[in-house]
Formats: structure tokens, C-alpha cells, sequence
């Protein structure tokens, strides 16, 4: 299962962390560990099924890509992208920043 959140989250209890989030994401199959975010009220990542882009919108490239992904420059595909890719804070981000971000995630 997989949680949203930044940081840390800190286990009392075993004097440990229970739970890391990287790039804003925190995975596990412990069903310990889920009913402890859970009960804390860290949110559960719902995989959601990127919007398709429409034909007048461009994205190319691909993950295993070296080479900057050709990204246009339309504000609003940018925040859908990062949302697909469960970017956090992409709704703060400025244009450039959400570029950086999509080129850093591919390259």
C-alpha cells in the first residue's frame, strides 16, 4: 500500500522510524505499519490513471530516457503531468520548477 506524506514518521513505541516517504511516497505491505498511518490519518496514494493528453498537447519521451524529456511549455499540461507522476507541491511550482521537476524524474 502506498501513503502520501514528506519526511519522516516517527514510531514512539519501538523508538524508530515507522515510515520514510521519498519523493513524497511511502510504500509498504506490513499490515502493522498500514494500520498505524492509517490510524494516524497519513493519506493512502490512490493510483489514479493519467488523464489522456489531448492531440493538440505534447509529451515525449520516456523513463529510461538520458536526454531531457521535449516538454511543451503549456502550464497546465505540466501540472497534469506532475500530478500523474505524483509530484509534491506541484500545485506551488512555477513553470520552470515543474520542468525541472518532469527532466529530473526521466533523466
Amino acid at each position: 500500500m502506498k501513503f502520501k506524506g514528506n519526511g519522516v514518521i516517527w514510531n514512539p513505541e519501538e523508538g524508530k522510524p515507522l515510515a520514510r516517504f521519498e519523493k513524497g511516497i511511502f510504500e509498504t505491505e506490513d499490515p502493522d505499519v498500514i494500520a498505524k498511518l492509517k490510524k494516524i490519518g497519513i493519506p493512502e496514494l490512490i493510483e489514479e490513471v493519467p488523464e489522456a493528453l489531448s492531440d493538440d498537447e505534447t509529451f515525449t519521451g520516456s523513463k529510461s530516457s538520458k536526454e531531457n524529456l521535449e516538454i511543451s511549455d503549456d502550464f497546465k499540461e505540466l501540472r497534469k503531468l506532475a500530478k500523474a507522476k505524483h509530484i509534491p507541491g506541484y500545485m506551488r511550482m512555477t513553470k520552470d520548477q515543474l520542468k525541472e521537476e518532469l527532466n529530473d524524474l526521466n533523466g
